[in-house]
């Protein structure tokens, strides 16, 4: 049965008297914490062998300074006591206690309190989740990682690592197992229905598998929680992708392969075009936009890039502007790797277009939204775009008779653009790399800030 924390009697405000009197009510609490505030998560046990659950309102502050809580736990025992009246004249049964999970990255400051505390007939214990999320196995503590893919059984996971750590499979949807706790969780790059149940869980690192997060709910990410992703495992094939689109572009392929004897032999019309000194504007310069450059450079490319920042290009030969006209102003072949963001979200419209030269090529391989595909049209059917290489639309997928998918300017494709026989494993490799410094007490790759949306 389902109760709220209402239903069953018990603490309505958001303080620690309240945590403590909830784990009492249902017989274990997670907790999350960010600085010196803390986040109730959930709330579950059982009751006369029946299974209670409530889930606590997330994100419910209370202080844990010292002084404070050594009131509060005074207090919680009183507020205990009443609730175990409460919940036996309305027929729940006299709780005997109950348990709470604390995580903190400084232990210190839990550690005077930790154990059990007696009220009355209520014994109520304080542990840490890290503790908790590990297990022994010989001397050597466990990692416990709460997986939203599986037990990652087609992963190769090094023999030095796998000793050390326990992989939970736990379900995108539905209800996760009241006793599973866990320090680490990887996930999908979407807005999975148990994520923040999973979050709640003691969890301290979120590894999403993939790149994008924009489709992530980036607000359940605390500041005591580490983010990270497998950011430019994919910066090779669509760099490949990249340069195959310009060279069929100058080169007309696959127009230019015949299937009969031609009007004219050797010599095509009109001419064919060549990237050697062509202009090529790269917006966004992380691992993609990087090595889109790298390739590039070869052919004798004059290359010009935008990045959300003042620092200098990765490579010699890129040259940095700061405004997006001036990046597209004279540009042959314009690329799009950056993020969706507030900022870039809409960013390509009509003015934008308007500064670009006749005959462009636009390729985007980031983010749908990214441009206002009105603007698109009217840039290609007014001669200002010559080619469109669309391989990231929104929405995904283009209902059915989009005009993208018959318009002769627009060449587009499924968003496949990432995709090689190892892209899965790639995928992976990131997280096993991770982990490896994780477990080293080391900082970690590719890790996503939050606030800046990548």
């Amino acid at each position: 049965m389902n109760r709220t924390l209402d239903e069953q009697s018990a603490i309505h405000e958001c303080s620690l008297s309240a945590l403590f009197a909830a784990a009492n009510a249902f017989g274990r609490c997670n907790i999350a914490h960010k600085n010196d505030i803390g986040y109730i998560g959930w709330a579950s046990g059982h009751r006369n062998g029946a299974v209670s659950k409530a889930h606590i309102p997330h994100r419910c502050g209370f202080t844990l300074a010292n002084s404070l809580f050594e009131h509060q736990m005074h207090a919680l025992g009183q507020r205990a006591q009443d609730l175990a009246r409460t919940q036996k004249r309305i027929g729940l049964g006299k709780p005997s206690g109950g348990e709470v999970l604390g995580h903190r990255s400084d232990r210190s400051r839990w550690s005077p309190f930790l154990g059990h505390h007696e009220f009355g007939s209520v014994t109520l214990t304080l542990r840490n989740t890290s503790a908790a999320a590990g297990h022994e196995r010989g001397r050597l503590t466990v990692l416990r990682v709460l997986s939203h893919v599986g037990r990652l059984d087609s992963i190769h996971i090094p023999d030095d690592l796998a000793s050390r750590v326990e992989v939970i499979a736990i379900p995108m949807d539905g209800e996760i197992d009241p006793d599973v706790v866990g320090d680490v969780l990887i996930t999908t790059p979407t807005s999975v229905p148990t994520l923040e149940d999973a979050l709640s869980r003691g969890v301290k690192w979120v590894h999403l598998i993939g790149t994008g997060i924009d489709k992530f709910p980036l607000h359940l990410i605390g500041d005591d929680l580490i983010l990270t992703n497998s950011r430019g495992l994919s910066a090779v094939p669509i760099s490949e992708w990249v340069m195959a689109c310009m060279l069929s572009f100058v080169k007309r392929m696959p127009g230019s392969f015949v299937t009969e004897q031609p009007k004219q032999w050797n010599i095509p019309s009109p001419s064919f075009a060549t990237l050697e000194n062509a202009n090529l504007a790269i917006l966004g310069l992380g691992g993609i936009g990087t090595a889109i450059a790298q390739r590039a450079l070869p052919f004798g490319m004059n290359i010009t890039a935008m990045r959300n920042s003042d620092a200098p290009s990765p490579i010699d030969g890129v040259r940095m502007v700061r405004s997006v006209t001036e990046l597209v102003a004279d540009a042959h072949h314009v690329v799009l790797v950056a993020p969706l963001t507030d900022a870039t979200r809409g960013l390509f419209n009509d003015e934008i277009f308007a500064t670009m030269k006749p005959g462009v090529q636009l390729i985007n391989v980031a983010r749908g939204p990214i441009i206002d595909d009105d603007a698109l049209l009217r840039a290609l059917d007014g001669g200002i775009v010559a080619c469109a290489d669309i391989d990231a639309t929104d929405p995904e997928p283009l209902t059915d008779g989009h005009w993208m998918y018959s318009h002769p300017a627009v060449r587009l494709s499924p968003h496949v653009s990432w995709n090689w026989s190892g892209a899965f494993q790639a995928m992976y490799a990131t997280f096993v790399d991770n982990l490896r410094l994780y477990l080293n007490n080391e900082s970690l790759l590719s890790v996503v800030n939050p606030a800046d949306g990548y």
